[in-house]
């Protein structure tokens, strides 16, 4: 058994379990790309690394308590979908394809944001990010 799921195991029978097993079928089964945390019995934060993924998977909508999102190293070109995480405090996704960051708009609770290593034309969507403390 893998690390990732014996921490689904951790995971009381919900929707957020079925989510994180979703995860796993979209990313192949490959749990190398997947990792995340649980508190109270909630899935809080997410890792998916290096996993090629090319969107946000819409899938994450039903983890309502997630608070920390990690992208990086992926092939995201578009953020669609990232309204679907309104409780998103600290979110990563550097060294991805992103050219614009017109939907980062909707995070009105980010105070953390890594947006390295992407070839951004226009920043001015970060305007409107006014808990926004930490910007790479």
């Amino acid at each position: 058994m893998s690390k990732v799921e014996e921490k689904i195991g951790t995971i009381p029978d919900s929707e957020e379990k079925r989510t994180i097993k979703g995860l796993l079928y979209l990313l192949d089964l490959n749990a190398y790309g997947l990792d995340f945390k649980v508190s109270a019995g909630h899935v809080n934060e997410i890792q998916i690394l290096g996993a090629n993924l090319t969107k946000i998977p819409l899938n994450l909508k039903q983890l309502g308590f997630i608070h920390t999102l990690f992208l990086g190293t992926n092939i995201i070109s578009h953020l669609t979908g990232l309204d679907k995480l309104p409780a998103l405090k600290k979110l990563d996704l550097s060294n991805n394809r992103l050219k614009e960051i017109t939907e980062i708009q909707s995070q009105k609770n980010i105070v953390w944001l890594n947006l390295g290593g992407n070839d951004l034309k226009d920043i001015s969507p970060l305007e409107e990010l006014k808990k926004l403390e930490h910007l790479d």
